[in-house]
């Protein structure tokens, strides 16, 4: 029996005084099934996205950072790609966070379309070559998974403010400038 299995089973069992036990049971779904442990790695990464969520004071929105090099090293907030991945699964259990994923994502487009790839804090992106087009792919498929799961078009008709916080537009109107940039 590994670390993780030991720590989830102390996360779901009652009685042994594991602080925060309430709050994390309520957030970290229980994936019941035929086969306990596929079920119990499911949790643990279900746990791991949720513990790395961390909450952007400038865009007013939570997102789960890519971690290791880029967050934790260099303290960049990158990659956009990285962000919509993280967000895929989210969408089957926790649709508030999904959400302030993709508007996340929705507040760092320019009015171009294009998903700026790293945010150095404060909405500050350095300007340059860094000009990737992958990021739009997945957040089709982000909000595509987010749409199929959840069912709530009203997501669509949300206002959100572009890049550098200047003007506004729909998240319906992000597809199509997505759309555009990636063509």
């Amino acid at each position: 029996e590994g670390p993780r299995r030991r720590f989830l089973r102390r996360l779901c069992n009652p009685g042994d005084g594991f602080p925060f036990r309430a709050q994390w049971r309520s957030r970290i779904p229980a994936f019941k099934g035929r086969d306990r442990a596929l079920a119990l790695e499911m949790q643990w990464h279900a746990y791991v996205l949720h513990a790395m969520a961390a909450w952007d004071e400038f865009y007013q929105e939570t997102y789960i950072p890519q971690g290791t090099v880029y967050e934790y090293a260099l303290g960049v907030s990158a990659c956009s790609r990285d962000h919509l991945q993280h967000c895929l699964p989210l969408c089957h259990y926790d649709a508030g966070l999904s959400r302030s994923i993709l508007r996340y994502i929705a507040k760092h487009t320019d009015v171009y379309g294009r998903i700026r790839h790293t945010d150095e804090g404060l909405g500050f992106f350095p300007r340059g070559g860094d000009e990737k087009s992958d990021s739009q792919i997945y957040a089709f498929m982000a909000l595509a998974e987010y749409l199929r799961v959840n069912r709530d078009a009203a997501f669509l008709d949300e206002s959100v403010p572009f890049d550098g916080m200047i003007g506004s537009g729909t998240i319906f109107e992000r597809i199509e400038l997505w759309f555009r940039y990636l063509r």
